[in-house]
């Protein structure tokens, strides 16, 4: 998942000192200040620098964590998750990596609420830095895999909705790039409403 600025005007008051040597009428009043004064430029707002949080306990504020987890515990080390949870130093991407290797390698929090004994209930989050080719790598790779993608958060976001084959709840994948950034929000049974806005309003502020 541009920097620009401003200018300035003086020139008029010379070219009218010129021109009175050069003629007997005499010489224009002074323009005013409201004339003279340069219009203020519009300001162009820089883009808000990205801010990853790096503790999955402060992602969500305290009232949205308790409305869509209540007390599905958060990196419960009883899950025996496969992958490194937390905060997580990105690493380089193997030689010739796919794109799932590179994004992978570019992971720097990785947060998951599910309880060791829930079936299919969870929420898995993850956000890291990549590259623009491997943002635009993603993007097109889920685009061609049935991905409904849309511009929106000022950023480019895609999402699969899909039933689960075992029980009867659906699973989602959203996966959003801005910037930099990419962020990834898996979750099967779990309210996820505005959830994405969320996350992106605590990194760009």
């Amino acid at each position: 998942m541009a920097r620009t600025p401003g200018f300035v005007v003086l020139t008029l008051v010379g070219a009218l000192l010129l021109s009175g040597c050069a003629t007997d009428e005499p010489a224009p009043a002074a323009p005013t200040d409201s004339a003279t004064e340069s219009p203020a430029a519009s300001a162009t707002p820089s883009p808000t620098a990205a801010d990853l949080p790096t503790d999955c306990a402060t992602v969500f504020d305290a009232a949205t964590t308790e409305a869509t987890f209540g007390t599905t515990p958060l990196n419960d080390p009883a899950l025996q998750y496969p992958d490194e949870l937390g905060a997580l130093a990105p690493t380089a991407p193997p030689a010739g990596a796919s794109t799932d290797e590179t994004i992978e390698s570019a992971v720097e929090l990785r947060c998951i609420w599910r309880d060791p004994g829930a079936d299919i209930s969870f929420l898995l989050l993850e956000a890291g830095r990549v590259t623009p080719e491997a943002a635009q790598a993603r993007l097109d790779q889920l685009a061609g895999e049935g991905y409904t993608c849309a511009d929106q958060l000022d950023g480019r976001q895609c999402q699969l909705v899909r039933p689960n084959e075992q029980y009867p709840v659906d699973e989602a994948d959203t996966q959003f790039v801005r910037d930099d950034v990419l962020i990834r929000i898996q979750q099967a049974n779990v309210p996820t409403n505005a959830l994405m806005a969320e996350v992106v309003a605590r990194i760009w502020g």
